[in-house]
């Protein structure tokens, strides 16, 4: 015995409850592309600020100012710099992009560092001179 003799609208049921798992694996899969385009850029501002401070005279904040414009669409959260005799490392620290979505972002704050290391140039003291 049937319930029902015909199947109209089965197929619009069947993709009603499928939406949201499409919807959610293509927001997925968006994200894990925002992720990747996070590493990317941090890595090659941290790796141009660094190239700058092992060229640049100890003191100098020319480092700076070469992430910042590396690291544009990023949000910077804290840079830093350590120096040695012959080499400099930056270290940056960013806010992982997010998809956008109402009440969820706000619930979810990642953040990513990215650390370079450069050799300073030959003939630059670490202090001014």
């Amino acid at each position: 015995m049937k319930v029902f003799e015909d199947d109209r609208g089965s197929q619009t049921v069947e993709l009603v409850a499928l939406f949201p798992f499409i919807l959610f694996v293509f927001l997925f899969v968006w994200q894990v592309g925002l992720a990747a385009y996070t590493v990317v850029v941090a890595e090659s501002a941290a790796r141009d600020g660094a190239r700058v401070a092992s060229s640049a005279r100890g003191g100098d904040d020319r480092y700076e100012e070469a992430i910042r414009h590396s690291a544009y669409g990023l949000t910077i959260k804290q840079i830093d710099k350590e120096e040695d005799d012959d080499r400099v490392t930056v270290t940056l620290t960013v806010d992982m992009v997010n998809v956008r979505l109402p009440l969820i972002n706000r619930a979810i704050e990642l953040q990513y560092t990215a650390r370079a290391t450069m050799p300073r140039e030959a003939g630059l003291a670490t202090e001014s001179p």
